[in-house]
């Protein structure tokens, strides 16, 4: 076993203001997923999709954490940041676009202002799915639709974002969406733990999300690759 170093001592850091403003009805639609505000009618299935995750390793970030044994709460909360100016933060559901009225999964972000690096703008995701939906691309997916729709609203050239040092899978979805780590430690005393920064540079989250989509996301029954015309002139 290695024994590693302890880390460096997280530097402090305050929020100054959040950054969604005049921000409603948010809709985003991506090849296998609706992604729509959160409403109270969900209740039932997040509470179905706390019980399915509560043994899994498979949970991007700790909003369950503060949320756990209320789900219910999580929702209304939720749905109350849909009147508020700004909003602190968005929650949106994920449904399959076959079955629009069965929620799978959520995402949510903030976008914050932290004194830390000046006017850098830190964009935190949450996620989670359903234990019969992981491990297939979902969360990804609704990530970089609502990463993509927020450099179109803000027109920010990067995003930064932040996780628990030792939460994996969010550094791996994180890594996937075309963020690298940078600097040190910090302690938010917002969230009561430490995190670790992370930056996505525009040219790289596109990179990556051509990447995704090309090799993972299911072609259209119409498509062809350029494999199957070689050797051959492509139909008109």
């Amino acid at each position: 076993m290695t024994i590693l170093p302890p880390p460096p001592s997280p530097q402090p850091v305050e929020i100054t203001q959040y950054f969604f403003n005049n921000v409603y009805n948010v809709r985003l639609e991506t090849p296998r997923l609706i992604l729509r505000e959160v409403t109270l009618q969900d209740i039932n299935d997040f509470e179905d999709i706390r019980l399915s995750t509560s043994e899994s390793p498979v949970t991007t970030n700790g909003i369950w954490i503060v949320y756990q044994d209320d789900p219910k709460g999580f929702v209304i909360d939720s749905v109350k940041q849909q009147n508020t100016n700004p909003r602190k933060f968005i929650t949106l559901a994920m449904t399959l676009k076959d079955s629009p009225d069965k929620v799978i999964g959520f995402i949510k972000t903030t976008l914050e202002d932290m004194t830390l690096d000046g006017d850098t703008v830190y964009m935190n995701l949450s996620a989670n799915t359903h234990a019969n939906h992981q491990k297939e691309g979902y969360a990804k997916e609704a990530a970089f639709a609502l990463i993509d729709w927020s450099f179109k609203i803000f027109g920010y050239d990067r995003v930064n974002a932040t996780c628990h040092p030792d939460n994996q899978p969010s550094r791996k979805l994180l890594s996937a969406l075309g963020f690298k780590e940078y600097g040190g430690i910090i302690f938010i005393e917002k969230y009561g733990y430490p995190r670790c920064k992370f930056e996505a540079k525009k040219e790289d989250f596109y990179k990556a999300k051509e990447n995704f989509e090309a090799n993972f996301l299911p072609k259209p029954p119409d498509y062809k690759s350029e494999e199957t015309f070689k050797g051959s002139q492509p139909p008109i």
